[in-house]
């Protein structure tokens, strides 16, 4: 859990513990994203953190291949 933390980095692991994890939504982490006003737009930058993240996380899975 660590190595994943690490990898994904501050910004981006409090929406993949809280989507992933804990099963929640995208509409749940907004508060994780104060500094954008508007929900549809909070919305699509967690979408894009999280995608972004499990792109990372894929080759320490298992998943992907590591880039080269």
């Amino acid at each position: 859990m660590r190595k994943a933390e690490e990898r994904v980095g501050p910004a981006s692991w409090p929406i993949v513990t809280r989507i992933v994890i804990e099963g929640g939504g995208v509409r749940d982490c907004r508060a994780l994203v104060p500094e954008i006003a508007t929900p549809w737009r909070a919305d699509a930058v967690i979408s894009d953190r999280l995608r972004i993240a499990l792109d990372l996380l894929g080759g320490l899975l298992g998943v992907t291949r590591e880039p080269t």
